[in-house]
């Protein structure tokens, strides 16, 4: 028979365990986005959940890049480590303007 502390305690679904299939899978979504920027992440396992790593110039990408890993692995955890690196403005439109001159 349960005891009251043993009735009370919420019943946790875990996903089933992340083997190399489930990161192959992660890592095929990224390597055939459209954006080719997105093919320089990588994908590993860290204990039981799957962890996105890599640069991005915004993150807008680095969100597409974690929707594409949650789409090929259902209710598996994430954890998207991608830096946003905002690309450097290396001309302003002032600068533009005086070399069409």
């Amino acid at each position: 028979m349960k005891t009251a502390v043993e009735q009370m305690r919420p019943v946790v679904i875990m996903p089933p365990g992340i083997g190399t299939a489930t990161v192959k899978r992660a890592q095929a979504a990224l390597d055939q986005s459209d954006f080719y920027e997105l093919r320089e992440l990588t994908v590993v396992r860290h204990d039981e959940e799957l962890v996105i790593r890599g640069e991005t110039l915004c993150f807008y990408h680095k969100q597409v890049a974690q929707e594409l890993v949650r789409a090929a692995c259902p209710g598996v955890p994430i954890d998207n480590r991608v830096l946003v690196i905002p690309a450097r403005k290396t001309t302003t439109f002032r600068q533009v303007r005086r070399l069409a001159r």
